[in-house]
């Protein structure tokens, strides 16, 4: 926690923290003050008003980068899945979306000039998630289904060259 914060927040009535956790989902002083059943008037005559707007600053910043890097981390949980996604339409699907599963990985890899490589909010790779096993084993795997099914070939068309 900020020290600023701390330093402020261990100054305030127990009113006043509830005020700032109830005030901090609500439009506007009034709206919260309704909700904790304490008069409007009661929250502007506070003596020490100032530390609890800038409690209140502090605590909406927080907040928001607590969210923010909960998002990352959400999304970079996904990565994975999204990945095996992309390599089952390599194996299962038809031919033209095979291309476009092909092309967005090469994309997304920078196999392609001026491909738009991801990056997470943070400015790391993405790639930095995926732990050197995993990324190595996601590898072999997508190499054993390229080589199980050739990109451009339908199932239909690999079961006509079977027989």
């Amino acid at each position: 926690m900020d020290e600023e914060l701390k330093v402020i927040l261990d100054s305030l009535t127990p009113t006043q923290l509830e005020y700032i956790s109830v005030r901090i989902y609500c439009q506007s002083d009034k709206e919260a003050a309704e909700k904790m059943g304490i008069g409007t008037q009661t929250v502007y005559n506070w003596s020490n008003k100032q530390d609890v707007k800038r409690a209140l600053q502090l605590t909406a910043q927080a907040t928001v980068t607590i969210s923010a890097t909960l998002a990352g981390e959400l999304l970079k949980s996904l990565a994975l899945p999204a990945v095996q996604v992309i390599a089952d339409q390599l194996t299962h699907s038809p031919a033209h979306i095979k291309q476009r599963a092909a092309l967005a990985v090469m994309d997304r890899t920078g196999m392609i000039p001026g491909s738009s490589v991801d990056h997470t909010s943070g400015g790391e790779p993405l790639e930095s998630a995926v732990n050197d096993e995993r990324r190595n084993q996601l590898t072999h795997s997508l190499f054993e289904r390229s080589r199980k099914v050739p990109v451009g070939l339908d199932s239909e068309s690999e079961d006509a060259m079977d027989t």
